[in-house]
């Protein structure tokens, strides 16, 4: 109930984010009664991803593009994208938490899941030294997620990058462009 203090803002390859996404859209549906037969189209595979995206894309098509709030120029210029609500939905996540961090000065800590896989002793120290936790334990071992990378092809990725570089904020995009 009490405003943050502080806060850890987390970030994950948008493509890696983009995939679990979808991954945990399909285990959802399953727990709400959609049988085998009707998810096998979003099996975990690049196809899968892409029946995804084109179900969605096309379900939401005319709602896009009847917004007034969306920037209809650059909705046709990424018209091509696929999840391109889903991309949007990971920017705009980031541009408002940060942007809100700002307006109430709070200190911030920005860790990347990645980090984890590369020191993982020293990732977890850093966010306890932020957080001014004393270490009780040693932390569990970090198993690092899954990685998606074959899910897009090049000419995917680069018109990605593109659409979230066009809709980050300057903050936002340079501690995404890593990616």
């Amino acid at each position: 109930s009490a405003l943050p203090t502080k806060v850890v803002h987390l970030f994950r390859s948008p493509f890696d984010n983009l995939v679990a996404r979808i991954r945990f859209g399909v285990k959802k549906r399953r727990r709400e009664g959609q049988t085998q037969d009707e998810l096998i189209q979003f099996q975990s595979s690049k196809e899968g991803m892409q029946a995804w995206c084109n179900n969605f894309d096309q379900k939401y098509a005319q709602n896009e593009l009847d917004s007034p709030l969306l920037d209809q120029a650059l909705l046709r210029r990424f018209q091509s994208l696929p999840c391109r609500a889903e991309w949007f939905r990971y920017v705009q996540w980031h541009n408002s938490a940060l942007e809100m961090t700002k307006r109430k000065r709070l200190p911030v800590h920005i860790l990347y899941y990645e980090d984890y896989t590369k020191d993982y002793n020293g990732t977890v120290q850093q966010l306890f030294e932020f957080l001014e936790l004393p270490t009780v334990k040693e932390p569990l071992q970090f198993i690092p997620g899954k990685t998606y990378t074959d899910f897009y092809d090049h000419e995917e990725a680069l018109l990605a990058a593109r659409f979230v570089r066009e809709l980050a904020t300057p903050d936002v995009w340079i501690l995404l462009r890593r990616y």
